[in-house]
């Protein structure tokens, strides 16, 4: 993000405070998504850069440049945010590839974490004392005990 942009370098600071580590990826995804749309350079996670412009002009050709540009950036901000450890093996990629490569590492994960939590969630509820209504809510008075023929 360029020095003129103080709002997107005050937003970097939330991928710089949690780098991506390889169980985060969902989390640093969205914060990335974030910072780069008030950037105003989400565009280049659409897609790859194009080799060449549609059409050889010079507008076609400042556009292009531009998103190269952008991209490097963008792949630069990336490798600066996550672990040292997992930057090696992407440091050659664009900021598109790069996060092609990383879904593809981590999205069997991110996966597994999600059902994880489902099954955790279906299970307090499968488990909770019958006698609540709600988990706040006081247990509902005995009406056995309470009846006269009861004791």
């Amino acid at each position: 993000m360029s020095i003129d942009n103080n709002s997107s370098f005050t937003l970097k600071t939330i991928l710089e405070k949690e780098k991506l580590n390889g169980t985060n990826l969902l989390e640093w995804h969205c914060n990335l998504r974030l910072v780069l749309k008030m950037a105003k350079k989400l565009h280049v996670l659409d897609g790859p850069v194009p080799l060449e412009p549609e059409n050889n002009t010079l507008a076609a050709r400042k556009v292009l440049e531009k998103h190269n540009d952008d991209s490097t950036e963008v792949a630069c901000i990336m490798l600066a945010t996550m672990s040292s450890e997992l930057a090696k093996g992407l440091e050659y990629l664009g900021s598109y590839d790069m996060l092609e490569q990383l879904k593809g590492m981590f999205q069997k994960q991110a996966h597994q974490e999600r059902f994880d939590n489902m099954k955790q969630l279906i299970s307090l509820k499968w488990n909770r004392d019958p006698l609540y209504d709600r988990a706040d809510s006081p247990p509902s008075p005995d009406v056995r005990s309470s009846s006269p023929g009861a004791q």
